[in-house]
């Protein structure tokens, strides 16, 4: 069970401690391990609580190898592997999941980390798609179907889809997923954040245990594209500088906490689908993000939805994104 304790102020470490006869002998992969963000602390934590191998995923190689470099540090009998990870190209996340495969491993945890958030213009990525869509859903999708010969491998294995709060801000618009309509930054940051849960929820009913988080607000480079009046509007910061009311900002530590509970609560393994937030499980997340049953009809009539459950969505979801990445799992 999580410790009541565990809240907004829990840290990576405090948690990572809890959490240490679970973490010990794991292999773990992580994505997006950027110094100075969420990913990296999350691994640097994980780290200090002696896994057999912990893999660092990420874009650009020597930003990996800082991450590494200070997991050495901290934990220099930890072994770890560098992966080329680019979830903007379907072919570079195959490429980068026929790599782990290779390795022959049973991986115990994947947490998909890594993602992109709020570009002011409509973008594509090499495969013709909306660069949030891809980033965030599409490419995780193929990298994470591709190594789940790796996870199964493992007696309990967990995948974590880092969400977000930003998940109210759209549901998956099903008749206009790759933004040709219709682009509003939100509005698609939004919709890959419902798609990271409702992932965990499809995820799950094909018997590999998967969860999705919200981390917090915290100041990292996913907040690059914001501009003052995206920070005004959001209410992250007050007319004067200050920091807004509508949001708390977190550290990285906090922000990371809950990463590491979603990873290695043992009570998670049979609740698969679930969506934590403050290091809790947030039951009431079953709004139009994953169920459209209470969602007012002024909102269904707009977005052209259909009143169906998560389950629903999530499985609509799965077949829209093959037929996306043209790939069947």
């Amino acid at each position: 069970m999580i410790p009541t304790t565990f809240g907004f102020h829990s840290t990576s470490d405090e948690v990572a401690q809890h959490y240490a006869s679970q973490i010990k002998g794991k292999v773990v992969l992580v994505t997006g391990v950027s110094p100075n963000g969420l990913g990296a602390e999350a691994a640097t934590a994980i780290s200090q609580q002696e896994p057999k191998l912990l893999i660092l995923a990420g874009r650009a190689r020597e930003k990996i190898e800082q991450t590494q470099a200070e997991i050495n540090k901290v934990a220099p009998s930890v072994e770890t592997k560098v992966l080329i990870l680019d979830l903007a190209s379907l072919a570079k996340a195959r490429q980068a999941g026929e790599e782990v495969e290779s390795w022959g491993l049973a991986i115990d945890v994947l947490i998909n980390n890594a993602g992109v958030m709020a570009l002011p213009d409509r973008q594509l990525t090499e495969d013709g798609f909306e660069v949030q869509v891809a980033s965030n859903h599409l490419g995780p999708f193929v990298f994470t179907n591709t190594i789940l010969p790796s996870l199964r491998r493992a007696s309990a294995p967990r995948i974590v889809n880092v969400s977000s709060w930003g998940h109210h801000l759209s549901p998956v618009i099903f008749d206009d997923v790759n933004a040709e309509k219709n682009y509003s930054k939100w509005e698609r940051y939004g919709q890959s954040k419902t798609a990271n849960i409702l992932f965990a929820v499809a995820l799950s009913k094909r018997g590999v245990c998967a969860v999705s988080l919200h981390p917090g607000a915290i100041r990292t480079e996913l907040l690059r594209h914001l501009t003052r009046e995206d920070e005004l509007a959001m209410g992250f910061i007050n007319e004067d500088g200050s920091q807004g009311s509508r949001f708390a900002f977190k550290s990285l530590k906090e922000g990371a906490a809950t990463h590491i509970v979603a990873a290695f609560e043992p009570d998670l393994q049979g609740q698969g689908g679930v969506y934590l937030d403050d290091c809790q499980i947030q039951k009431e997340v079953e709004d139009y993000a994953t169920d459209t049953a209470s969602l007012p009809e002024l909102y269904l009539t707009t977005l052209s939805l259909t009143r169906t459950s998560a389950q629903d969505n999530a499985e609509r979801l799965w077949k829209v994104s093959e037929e996306m990445v043209g790939q069947t799992f």
